[in-house]
């Protein structure tokens, strides 16, 4: 799962600067849910095509465990671009924040 995180992270953060997403909530989370609605497709037609199991049977063969992990995770990945979002838009294209509490003004 620190893979997938890491994965999660660095996909947001290439997607709000790529696209310039804007910085209130509701383009961000559009992308996000929508990024999450292709992965969950994704995923559903190939354990359909792949392992020749029903929809049922693929749902019941996960952990509960890792499976509540996984959602988690997938939770996160919905809302990954909002919180990459904000966390970018309070720093500089360089990563530092814009306005060190240091700095001359």
């Amino acid at each position: 799962m620190p893979v997938m995180f890491v994965v999660i992270m660095v996909s947001a953060r290439f997607i709000v600067r790529r696209f310039s997403l804007p910085g209130h909530a509701a383009p961000r989370l559009g992308a996000g849910f929508l990024a999450l609605a292709l992965l969950l497709a994704a995923e559903i037609l190939l354990a359909l095509a792949i392992q020749d199991r029903t929809l049922g049977e693929y749902v019941a063969s996960r952990d509960p465990v890792s499976g509540v992990v996984y959602l988690a995770m997938l939770a996160l990945f919905a809302v990954m671009p909002l919180v990459v979002g904000q966390a970018m838009s309070t720093a500089d294209v360089n990563g530092r924040p814009k306005n060190p509490p240091d700095a001359p003004r």
